[in-house]
């Protein structure tokens, strides 16, 4: 606290010249200034007086400081210095120690000015400003405590060496102009402001803490427009600025809401954030550089009515939070939209437009609906995923169309999850680019382009309308990828269907138009079920016709059922009696049925007449399996297991299949597969007190795997050989009864009689990749065994990682997996007694200079640099 000294000296009572006051005092009774006032020393205003400056009165402080604690009432007054600095460079700041309203006192100020101060106008008490205040080359313009309230109109401060305002209370501004200042408003407790403009400023509003209501600010030559930390919940709207390096520092922001602006400059948003806010806003990057918005979400952020032009890269997502653009529009020159990281990307009814690519995931999910996704020129891809899942509704990909064009990509997707309602590629070369990825959709387009219109790569594709138009191939599917299409119209191509490496396609109904003369509607190594026009022109190495074909569907009494039924990937649901149309070969097809999780697995016959299947259901007690019956149970209704209170008895050649279900036995019953039953599992569960097998009794797993939670007796004369289940709980082999078990889990207690024995091979498969593209050559060390990847970039290495026979119980654990391409090596630890598979990165950096931008992906780490490396001038290398 300052020092106070309690002299006072009046001068010359009565006299017209100008006061003059000298030495430290105190104001002990109402007093009134006027005319020209010289401080001589430091002016306290006690507790029970007033001071009151007639309009008109200029206080020259000298180097003092006036200290209220009563009340200070000045109209149309100035407080300033005549004094001067002798530093180089000076702003004549700081000369003066200003006015300081202490907690007990008041002040009312109506037309005043104030120069040169320390702190011009400090509060712990009441300031109320009618009219105007103008502050100008002083360290800090106000400067409020904890208890200090001011509420300002006209607020002018201008040559601000420090802050222009700090604010530890309670602050209201009606019109501010803030001009070349350090730092603008800075608050942790209350701010309301009314129409505040800054020009030349460093940081204009930061929020510290506390709440913080802006309408109305003006922002021009200004680094930050404004700041929000953690803690403090900060409105600003109506925003207008121009030259703005950075509108909104996020840092830290948890309660951030920014409505109402046009803008232009470098950045509209940065930072590390858990919650923000931003609609109705337009911003226009004045140059090129970072991107316009580079945000870490780490909880919710939003984006509604937000529309960014001219941006080089319009937006950085990262972080775990889920971001949301709704209604908002980006338009860039190199990426419109880049977002990785582990959480989610919300867009809705949003357009993002680009040169080069107007949208880029990597890891992350996403949701998009009801947008549009365009590439003004260039060759894309327009839309890029790298891993994560997608659920895209109502989304087009378009780009002009050149018939110029033979390279462009419309979507590119590696190890994505797609499922759409509808999804559109519109004037693109290659449509859409597949690779170990699953699509799925209701309605998908790809049309208007020179080469592809869908190619997938080791992937699947389920589609139920499709529709390819004006390319050389509506549909091309290379490395064993399957395809399902309900309805397939392929107009306009070359060859609609090219199938390559074995690939297979299943289309219900199959409508190739215009197909190039001399051209079939499908070619190539693989395999083709298709309906509808019977005159297509097939030409694949295996080929099949479905007829659609009705079949009726009963109970064990005879009464019609709405079945579901599946053939070669399509569903179909029985009507009110009992009639389903199903996509049949005349040869015949294995069709699972299922009605309320239960059903049956049976041969019918396309194109035949009078066909009828009844479904077997669970009894109340034992339940018997017919000789060569194929009983299906599935997921219930209502989710819950299927439940059996009686014994589980398989007939000769029975086959009972779980899929995406558990089968639950009464605690005191047991399941007995007898001589030659087969128990299946596609993500399938049983659970029972015990499972007997014996002499030609099998268990299957496909799919998703069978799990066994049960006790195992098993007999056996000759070798049994399992694949992939999991046995969850004890085995006991009877004398002589080997089995082998490759991949799956045992690793509950394994009993043997006599000669027996039991084996768990697992198996390890390994795949090397340079950014997505297979290695091949690279060699891989596993305990002993050395391999190398093949054209694929993969490679499989084996080991036992138990047995259990004579000789004892003999487990493996970890093993350390060695995989070297030259110099560069990389390790992995591999939990042998589970089968498993694994990816090794070895990622190339180009050496040289380059003059493209490069961007490192994390999905693609670790790289290897194995030259120099140049970034050009006009060139970046990003590191996500």
């Amino acid at each position: 606290m300052r020092s106070r000294a309690v002299i006072l000296i009046l001068l010359l009572f009565g006299l017209s010249l100008s006061p003059m006051v000298s030495s430290d005092s105190t104001i002990s009774t109402s007093t009134t200034w006027s005319g020209n006032v010289v401080l001589s020393g430091n002016v306290t205003v006690d507790s029970s007086s007033t001071l009151v400056l007639e309009p008109g009165t200029v206080v020259d402080a000298k180097t003092y400081w006036l200290q209220i604690d009563g009340i200070l009432e000045a109209t149309d007054s100035i407080f300033m210095t005549t004094e001067t600095s002798t530093s180089l460079g000076s702003t004549g700041a700081g000369l003066w120690g200003g006015i300081s309203v202490s907690s007990s006192g008041s002040t009312v100020l109506s037309n005043v000015s104030i120069s040169g101060a320390e702190s011009a106008l400090e509060v712990h008490g009441d300031a109320t400003i009618h009219e105007s205040i103008t502050i100008s080359s002083s360290y800090i313009g106000f400067d409020i405590g904890s208890s200090g309230v001011v509420d300002a109109e006209n607020v002018t401060m201008t040559t601000i060496d420090i802050q222009a305002v700090v604010n530890h209370g309670t602050l209201s501004i009606e019109t501010g102009l803030f001009t070349n200042t350090a730092t603008g408003i800075l608050s942790t407790m209350s701010l309301t402001a009314n129409d505040v403009s800054f020009f030349n400023t460093g940081v204009a509003i930061d929020i510290v803490s506390g709440s913080a209501d802006v309408e109305g600010l003006g922002l021009e030559n200004v680094s930050v427009g404004v700041g929000s930390d953690s803690g403090a919940a900060t409105m600003i709207s109506s925003i207008y600025g121009q030259h703005v390096a950075l509108v909104i520092d996020g840092t830290d922001a948890d309660d951030l809401t920014v409505t109402n602006a046009l803008l232009s400059g470098e950045r509209l948003l940065w930072g590390t954030m858990d919650s923000i806010t931003i609609s109705d806003t337009n911003f226009t990057q004045e140059s090129p550089g970072r991107a316009v918005l580079d945000l870490r979400c780490l909880v919710d952020c939003g984006l509604d009515h937000v529309y960014v032009h001219n941006a080089d890269v319009g937006m950085d997502v990262d972080g775990p939070g889920t971001t949301t653009i709704t209604n908002s529009a980006i338009h860039a020159d190199q990426i419109g939209l880049r977002a990785s990281g582990t959480g989610l990307l919300r867009v809705e009814g949003s357009v993002l437009t680009a040169n080069e690519t107007a949208l880029s995931i990597s890891s992350l999910d996403s949701e998009i609906s009801n947008s549009t996704i365009s590439l003004n020129n260039g060759i894309g891809p327009a839309a890029s995923l790298l891993e994560g899942n997608h659920e895209w509704n109502t989304v087009e990909i378009t780009k002009p169309y050149s018939s110029l064009d033979t390279a462009s990509i419309g979507l590119e997707a590696w190890y994505s999850t797609i499922e759409s309602t509808s999804l559109t590629t519109n004037g693109f070369a290659y449509g859409a680019e597949l690779e170990d990825t699953s699509l799925h959709a209701d309605v998908g387009s790809f049309i208007n382009g020179k080469s592809r219109g869908l190619h997938a790569i080791d992937s699947h594709i389920a589609i139920h309308s499709l529709t390819t138009t004006a390319q050389e191939y509506g549909v091309v599917l290379g490395e064993s990828t399957t395809a399902h299409f309900a309805e397939w119209t392929a107009n306009l191509h070359n060859t609609p269907l090219l199938l390559e490496d074995e690939s297979s396609a299943y289309i219900r109904e199959f409508t190739p138009l215009n197909t190039a003369q001399g051209s079939s509607d499908a070619i190539g190594d693989g395999t083709l079920l298709y309906g509808g026009p019977t005159t297509s022109s097939i030409s694949t190495t295996a080929s099949g016709y479905l007829y659609e074909t009705l079949v009726s569907f009963v109970d064990v009494n005879n009464q019609p059922i709405q079945a579901t039924s599946h053939a070669y990937g399509f569903t179909s649901t029985a009507d009110s009696n009992g009639i389903a149309s199903l996509p049949l070969l005349a040869s015949g097809t294995m069709v699972e049925v299922l009605f309320n999780g239960q059903g049956v697995s049976t041969e019918l016959f396309g194109n035949q007449q009078g066909q009828s299947v009844q479904i077997i259901t669970l009894p109340e007690g034992d339940w018997n399996l017919p000789a060569s019956s194929t009983v299906v149970l599935g997921a219930r209704p209502d989710g819950q297991p299927h439940q059996l209170n009686g014994d589980l008895t398989f007939g000769s050649n029975a086959h009972l299949k779980l899929i995406d279900t558990t089968l639950v036995v009464a605690p005191s019953s047991t399941v007995d597969l007898g001589t030659s039953g087969t128990l299946t599992g596609d993500n399938g569960i049983l659970n029972a007190s015990s499972l007997v097998l014996s002499v030609q009794a099998t268990l299957v797993s496909e799919g998703q795997g069978l799990e066994i939670q049960s006790p195992v007796q098993w007999s056996c004369s000759q070798l049994q050989s399992v694949t992939n289940v999991r046995f969850m709980s004890s085995i006991s082999l009877a004398p002589l009864c080997e089995v082998e078990m490759v991949g799956g889990q045992a690793s509950e207690a394994i009993t043997i009689g006599s000669g027996a024995s039991f084996s768990l091979i697992s198996s390890l498969n390994i795949e090397v990749l340079d950014k997505g593209i297979p290695v091949e050559g690279a060699t891989v060390i596993v305990g002993g065994q050395t391999v190398q990847t093949d054209s694929s970039g993969t490679t499989m290495a084996q080991t036992t990682a138990r047995s259990v026979d004579s000789q004892g119980d003999i487990q493996e654990g970890i093993k350390t997996v060695t995989m070297q391409i030259g110099s560069f090596t990389e390790f992995y630890a591999w939990n042998s007694q589970q089968s498993t598979s694994h990816t090794f990165m070895a990622s190339t950096v180009p050496t040289g200079t380059i003059s493209s931008w490069l961007i490192l992906e994390e999905t693609w780490s670790p790289y290897r640099l194995e030259g120099d490396l140049t970034i050009g001038q006009t060139t970046r290398m990003t590191v996500n």
